[in-house]
């Protein structure tokens, strides 16, 4: 009977083990979430390569078509370089067919808040970064055989 309960320990704390670890390491690990919408009326592209995709600051004045938004939220206290979050631009517009993306919006937003419970009490405010960017494919003009 004790071995019985010493296996059934042993897996359950191994079990918890794991789940802690599991826990430890998704928390370490500083994440961006991404919404990608694609426009209605918008066509669907297949896929393009993510490190084809050029990203803008402004919108182009060459022909384009939108296809879509991107919004990405990167939470507080969390660590994200230029180029994961450029990286991360990059694969969901990649996703829907688009050849370049440009900001919109990039700022910060009220992200839940934070109450330290010692007197005088403190009420922090946490902001996370949320940028916002469409999308597009460039038109590709017909090729007419005219040199002008």
């Amino acid at each position: 009977m004790k071995r019985l309960r010493f296996i059934t320990l042993g897996v359950t704390g191994l079990s918890l083990a794991a789940l802690t670890c599991s826990v430890c390491s998704c928390s370490s690990i500083s994440s961006i979430s991404a919404d990608t919408t694609q426009y209605a009326g918008a066509p669907t592209q297949p896929p393009t390569q993510p490190a084809n995709v050029r990203i803008l600051r402004f919108e182009p004045t060459r022909p384009s078509q939108q296809l879509g938004e991107i919004v990405l939220i990167i939470p507080p206290d969390t660590v994200q370089s230029a180029q994961e979050i450029e990286d991360k631009l990059r694969q969901e517009a990649a996703n829907l067919g688009a050849d370049a993306v440009f900001v919109v919006d990039d700022h910060m937003q009220p992200f839940g808040a934070a109450v330290d419970y010692e007197w005088p009490l403190v009420f922090e405010n946490n902001k996370a970064e949320k940028i916002v960017a469409k999308a597009i494919k460039f038109e590709t003009l017909p090729v007419t055989g005219r040199t002008q």
